[in-house]
């Protein structure tokens, strides 16, 4: 919620000034990630039992999350650190 607490302290005009700073995620991955999200906004969150059914993670992967993740080692590697980063959505860590 950082970045949610970012916006609210400071106010959505100073925000729409200036960029705010992730350090460590460069352009393309960031493109990444927010693509992914867009995807997944509308997805059920997840329960206790998601994050207990680890079967699910493994073999229950979407066509478009499959195609979404054809990308080089770099990037997924990028992607990976992403989705470790605190306060990010949960929901994101699932695929991986």
């Amino acid at each position: 919620m950082l970045i949610k607490n970012l916006i609210e302290d400071l106010g959505d005009d100073a925000i729409a000034c200036s960029p705010i700073p992730i350090p460590n995620v460069n352009d393309p991955v960031l493109r990444k990630v927010v693509e992914w999200c867009e995807h997944h906004r509308n997805d059920a969150a997840q329960t206790a039992d998601d994050d207990n059914d680890n079967r699910k993670k493994t073999t229950d992967i979407d066509e478009w999350d499959q195609k979404f993740m054809q990308v080089d080692q770099e990037m997924l590697f990028e992607i990976i650190l992403v989705s470790l980063l605190p306060n990010h959505t949960s929901a994101f860590r699932t695929w991986h």
